[in-house]
């Protein structure tokens, strides 16, 4: 029991066993806040958000947010009003694309060249292992494992383009085969024979379309198995009209984002 006010000192620190609660209370008041101002017309939904009536997502992933890291961005704002909330709050403005948790945000269908980051990851890695002077064997593993994981996440976020997977491809042709990126060389056995089953006389190395494919199948599981994701209820609502077997008939639309009607065509 709690007599009379008292003062903090030293404020929150990491693993603060009370940080969680007054995290949670202080979202829910801001998430009300918010919803609240949209319902009085305070300011307007999203034209894909206003039947879902979803004013905002919450992320927290620290305690504190860097105004020296962070920056704004606006969709149909002027650039009055855009100047008038950085200047208000300090917050320097944006443009797209950015990369946010190791993926790209972007409007438009991704390209090759958002495609660049990955393929550096990929490039460096192998490049790290050059020096090793790895056996056949011992190069094979890691492309299986390691190499491999570094593309999983981005497979199961994308439809990566044929050209990035082609890439890729080569890379982990030109390594297996020689243990290094420099130089020329021409492969004796295709990549296309040497990812083939084991059953066949071959290496069983991943596909990477086929496993891009299998990625993205993941999203569509999650609309007939996660109802409570808020993605969930969001892409039923605009993009499948409101029904989840209509995923089965709808068609591709303009005014979809590219992403969505790629699902579609899956």
């Amino acid at each position: 029991m709690v007599m009379g006010d008292f003062k903090g000192k030293r404020g929150l620190r990491q693993g603060d066993p009370l940080f969680p609660y007054l995290f949670v209370i202080a979202m829910n008041c801001l998430s009300t806040m918010l919803n609240k101002a949209a319902e009085k017309g305070k300011f307007n939904y999203h034209d894909k958000c206003s039947a879902t009536k979803l004013t905002h997502i919450c992320f927290a992933d620290d305690l504190l947010i860097s105004v020296e890291e962070i920056e704004i961005f606006a969709s149909g704002l002027s650039q009055q009003d855009c100047d008038l909330i950085s200047f208000s709050t300090g917050i320097p403005q944006g443009t797209l694309p950015v990369h946010y948790l190791g993926v790209p945000l972007c409007t438009k269908k991704l390209s090759m060249s958002k495609c660049e980051v990955l393929i550096h990851q990929v490039n460096t890695r192998i490049t790290s292992w050059s020096a090793k002077s790895l056996s056949f064997a011992g190069r094979l593993v890691l492309i299986k494992t390691v190499i491999a994981g570094i593309s999983t996440f981005r497979c199961s976020t994308f439809i990566l383009p044929k050209a990035c997977i082609r890439r890729i491809n080569s890379l982990y042709s030109f390594y297996l085969s020689k243990g290094n990126l420099e130089g020329h060389h021409s492969a004796r056995v295709s990549w296309a024979l040497i990812k083939k089953p084991k059953e066949a006389g071959c290496l069983e190395i991943k596909d990477l379309s086929t496993w891009n494919r299998a990625c993205c199948l993941k999203l569509i599981w999650l609309l007939f198995f996660q109802s409570g994701s808020v993605w969930v209820a969001w892409f039923i609502r605009e993009i499948l009209e409101g029904n989840v077997s209509n995923l089965w008939t709808i068609k591709p639309h303009r005014e979809n984002s590219w992403l969505a009607n790629k699902l579609i065509k899956i």
